[in-house]
This record gives C-alpha cells, sequence and structure tokens, in this order.
C-alpha cells in the first residue's frame, strides 16, 4: 500500500534536477580533464583502468566523475530543502525548458548543425540518467517502503 504523503512532484523534480546538473557537470568534466590530460598526462591508474591515455582517460575519468559528483550534490541539496509543490513544478518546467533552450543558442552561436548539439546533449543525459535515478530513489527508499 502506497502512503498518500509522498510528493511525487518532489521526486520527480529531484530527478529531473539531477540528469540536468550531472548533464552540466559531465560536460565541465570533459573539457577540464582533457585539458589536464592534454597538458600534464594522467594518472597511471587512470590510464591502465580505462586503457587509454593522456587527454583521453582524464577527459573519461572527468565525464564520469562529474556526472556522478554533478547528480549528487544537487539531488542532496534538492531533497533537503522544503518547497511547495507549485515551487517543484516551477522547477521541472523551467528545467525543461532550459535544457531544449541553450543547445538551440549554442548552436546559433557556434554554427554548428542542431542536430550534432542535440545528439550530444542527448548522450550526455542519458550518461546522467543512471546515476540520478539511483540516488534519488535510494534517498527516498524509506517513502516507499513505509507500511
Amino acid at each position: 500500500m502506497v502512503s498518500k504523503k509522498i510528493n511525487y512532484i518532489k521526486i520527480l523534480c529531484e530527478l529531473i534536477i539531477g540528469i540536468i546538473s550531472g548533464t552540466i557537470f559531465a560536460i565541465f568534466g570533459l573539457l577540464s580533464g582533457m585539458l589536464y590530460g592534454g597538458n600534464y598526462g594522467c594518472f597511471t591508474f587512470i590510464d591502465k583502468l580505462l586503457g587509454l591515455q593522456g587527454y583521453e582517460s582524464c577527459g573519461l575519468f572527468a565525464t564520469i566523475l562529474g556526472g556522478l559528483v554533478g547528480s549528487l550534490l544537487s539531488i542532496f541539496v534538492l531533497h533537503r530543502t522544503s518547497f511547495q509543490k507549485e515551487s517543484y513544478e516551477k522547477i521541472i518546467v523551467l528545467s525543461l525548458i532550459l535544457v531544449i533552450v541553450i543547445p538551440l543558442i549554442i548552436a546559433s552561436v557556434i554554427r554548428l548543425p542542431l542536430e550534432s548539439i542535440l545528439l550530444g546533449l542527448l548522450r550526455f543525459l542519458g550518461y546522467s540518467f543512471i546515476p540520478s535515478l539511483l540516488i534519488t530513489s535510494l534517498l527516498n527508499r524509506k517513502l516507499f517502503l513505509k507500511k
């Protein structure tokens, strides 16, 4: 039996914000990891772990780490705060609008085909989905396990 006190809008908001912030942190992680690995080389254990060298291994490792840290931080902060139900709905709508508008702006500024920007963004969003889903479900497990 599911309790009526579960705020599904808040849980959905945590999941969406986790995916979006995980994606943003993963992109910054990719860029900073590639920059660091290209200039200084990467750590030996990361090279051996990933089977790559230099900017490739640092970029991949920083992408994974950035996605995890971004998802974890944003979901944890949003889980600890409490807003009214309408505020969570506004956060969800604004986040989804930004996910659609920002790639359009990037594509027009860089003059890249829109398809390449959208496919890259969808790939990063997909990488952030599983950690966000796991973190959100772990933080809210007590709500679903109550009898």
